[in-house]
């Protein structure tokens, strides 16, 4: 028995977005044998792009039944059936994160029909709905609604069962297990029955030794395809070197490449070519001269002082601080990329710099520009916490960072609401802080990937 899906979500994120419209359609193989219809109330404004989209906005969810009204229906309705969807694994990354925040772990076997079309309907231009309807003639007029988009699935998954003579619809639910091979040290079980979660993985070899480290937003499905027979070349070493392994749960995915980036400069595994290393790169330094300018210069990097930014290669760096100097009219003696002997610097000529190297322009002036460079480098506020989703939905992950210094992470109950800032700041363990994790908070951020951030 099938299951057909869509959903409508107030955006393309299922760890931040939520479900605003589901359609169910139970499927014999033959023909359609039950639905289940709803509107939901995602608990939130949505988007006016996404209405622009789907057509559904606040007014029309404003009476439907929250996730969590439907859920047990949404359970009975699909079990013992397979999932199809256009593009399955957003849809059930959708429902999966909307019982996992209920406390429930939802699983299914899924069929992606995008995939399945690509298999027994070569040839066509792209693959999406939109495009194999209007190429099939297949009729949808309710798209980017959940039941127009289901009622069009059905038909297409009604012509790739038709298509289907080798059993490939059969083999696609179980394909992926069938390709995976297992040491002799490690029960297929032991991978099947993973969390689908984001965490970090270990991998170790007979003597017990950490051999590479990981991370992913989803452990069952990263750690399985170490095992699939079809990798490249070095993942088959790594394969067989592979004797147990092991995992943590992190809850999101900025605790996990946190924790990943750590464990890698801890352990120093054999497979982890990156970021193994502290103090292995190139840093650009800025100091104050004794007429208040402040300078900037490339150096290797030290423990002595953090650098402004930093970089793999000095050729790098000298890329982004050349990059800078254009930008913004920096001085080239200021930045140490010229002799500092009397008179201008070869910019003033070009009418590149503003004339701090012969006092036409003062530190304060010099300086605003320097401060304006720095920001684009450090964080907008100099210490912070971030909350965010924990390991179970019974707790939040906090991360924090003073005076521009990663701190570290840790866990606290409940959802962080009510907690002084010493409370949040004594459940963290101490951490590392280096160039990775730097790069990582600020990408984490500027993505907007936390729920919340308290300012300190």
């Amino acid at each position: 028995m099938f299951c057909i899906v869509d959903l409508e979500t107030t955006g393309g994120s299922a760890a931040y977005d939520r479900i605003t419209e589901v359609a169910i359609y139970k499927h014999d193989g033959t023909e359609i044998v039950d639905e289940y219809v709803s509107l939901v109330n995602p608990e939130r404004s949505i988007p006016v792009f996404i209405t622009g989209l789907t057509g559904i906005d606040d007014e029309m969810v404003a009476a439907a039944p929250s996730f969590f009204e439907i859920a047990k229906d949404i359970i009975e309705f699909t079990e013992n059936t397979t999932l199809v969807a256009h593009n399955a694994r957003f849809d059930y990354s959708f429902l999966r994160q909307a019982f996992k925040d209920l406390g429930y772990d939802y699983k299914r076997k899924t069929i992606c029909s995008c995939k399945l079309s690509r298999k027994l309907l070569p040839g066509y231009r792209s693959y999406g709905l939109g495009n194999l309807c209007k190429e099939l003639n297949i009729p949808n007029s309710a798209r980017h609604r959940a039941t127009g988009d289901a009622l069009a699935t059905v038909t297409l998954f009604e012509l790739l069962l038709l298509k289907d003579n080798k059993g490939l619809i059969d083999f696609s639910i179980t394909e992926w297990k069938n390709e995976l091979k297992f040491p002799d040290t490690i029960k297929p079980d032991e991978v099947f029955n993973l969390p689908e979660e984001p965490g970090v993985y270990y991998f170790l070899n007979n003597q017990q030794e950490i051999i590479y480290v990981g991370k992913s937003k989803n452990l069952k499905k990263r750690v399985s395809s170490y095992f699939n027979l079809k990798k490249h070349p070095r993942a088959k070493k790594l394969h067989n070197d592979i004797a147990h392994f092991s995992y943590e749960l992190t809850g999101n995915e900025t605790v996990a490449l946190l924790l990943e980036t750590n464990e890698i400069k801890k352990h120093q595994p054999r497979y982890n070519r990156a970021r193994k290393r502290d103090n292995s790169g190139y840093g650009i330094y800025d100091s104050v001269n004794q007429n208040g300018f402040i300078e900037l210069h490339i150096e290797k990097e030290h423990d002595d002082a953090l650098p402004v930014a930093s970089f793999i290669t000095k050729g790098k760096a000298e890329a982004s601080l050349n990059k800078m100097i254009d930008k913004h009219h920096l001085c080239l003696k200021l930045c140490e990329l010229e002799a500092k002997t009397k008179g201008p610097c070869f910019h003033f000529h070009l009418k590149k710099c503003n004339g701090a190297c012969v006092n036409e322009e003062t530190a304060s002036e010099y300086n605003q520009r320097i401060d304006e460079v720095i920001k684009q480098f450090t964080f907008e506020q100099p210490s912070f916490i971030l909350l965010d989703k924990g390991r179970n939905v019974d707790e939040t992950s906090v991360v924090c960072v003073e005076n521009g210094q990663y701190r570290g992470f840790g866990y606290i109950e409940g959802s962080g609401e009510g907690y002084s800032t010493s409370d949040l700041m004594e459940c963290i363990t101490e951490s590392d802080n280096n160039r990775d994790i730097q790069s990582i908070l600020r990408a984490q951020i500027y993505k907007n990937q936390y729920k919340k951030l308290i300012s300190l």
